[in-house]
């Protein structure tokens, strides 16, 4: 995700009352942005990662898809650099690794 849709993302949280979510006006001017395109991309973005979820035919049509992990979408992995995909194979090693060491160590009766 990039900074600029997070912001959206924040600005549709901070925005949505009572299940009903904002305008693309009202996130344009609440980002402080130039034009209501500029929002329309920035909320496509969020909703092809499956962050948001748009219903067609409706005004007020986003909904913040809530989730307790982070899911990447396959377009988004196949256009991250060698570099970036390295970086997060490294991390994912240590998790898995550390997640290891801790069920090893409660299946010892170790304190954790």
């Amino acid at each position: 995700m990039t900074p600029k849709q997070n912001a959206c993302l924040i600005a549709i949280r901070e925005l949505t009352v009572d299940g009903v979510s904002p305008s693309l006006e009202e996130i344009q001017l609440h980002m402080g942005l130039s034009s209501k395109s500029r929002v329309h991309r920035l909320i496509t973005g969020l909703a092809e990662e499956g962050v948001v979820r748009r219903t067609p035919g409706r005004v007020r049509n986003i909904e913040i898809v809530e989730r307790f992990g982070t899911a990447i979408s396959d377009a988004r992995i196949a256009s991250m650099s060698v570099e970036a995909l390295e970086s997060a194979a490294a991390r994912i090693d240590a998790a898995l690794a550390h997640r290891a060491a801790l069920s090893k160590a409660m299946r010892e009766g170790a304190e954790v």
